[in-house]
């Protein structure tokens, strides 16, 4: 397995990948990796302006969208690294968002991308990283604390509990 930039992925990998979450019917996570009715070479432009210090005009920062692939390079999952914090992601949404593709849920891929994740962005001069779950999710509450994650706190996000985990880098 291994993880990849946006831009190291093809069209045919992605458009296998987004099309079952997209016949699921599930909210696809991380957001980010969502189509949007964008043509494959405007999500590309999209991802790149997303990495980009221009996001500060739209009052959101710098992020980085990943894929973790297996050996014959189908999408696993996606995880989304935000650069730093403004003041909703310090409160309800980190650093990182990820999601598994429905159907390779529950075997492990959802640890081994946080893990790689993780190992990948320990350049990036950050000492931590937040990391937020809703807590009846059970499952990325494992995944977290398997990645080392410490809870900080629990806070009310629009009615609902969320878990707020810190990992040290």
């Amino acid at each position: 397995m291994r993880l990849k930039k946006y831009y190291e992925i093809n069209e045919d990998q992605y458009i296998d990948y987004i099309e079952e979450w997209e016949h699921t019917g599930v909210r696809i996570s991380p957001a980010q990796s969502a189509r949007d009715n964008e043509t494959y070479t405007e999500l590309q432009v999209r991802w790149n302006e997303y990495e980009s210090d221009t996001m500060k005009n739209r009052n959101m920062v710098p992020a980085t969208l990943y894929f973790l692939c297996d050996e014959e390079g189908r999408i696993l999952g996606a995880a989304d690294f935000r650069h730093r914090l403004n003041g909703y992601l310090e409160k309800f949404g980190g650093n990182i968002g990820y999601g598994i593709r429905p159907s390779e849920r529950m075997k492990g891929y959802g640890t081994k991308m946080l893990m790689l994740l993780l190992e990948e962005i320990k350049i990036s001069n950050l000492d931590r990283v937040l990391i937020t779950c809703f807590s009846d999710n059970v499952g990325s509450a494992r995944i977290i604390e398997a990645c080392s994650g410490e809870l900080e706190n629990i806070v009310n996000d629009n009615g609902r509990d969320k878990n707020r985990y810190w990992v040290r880098l």
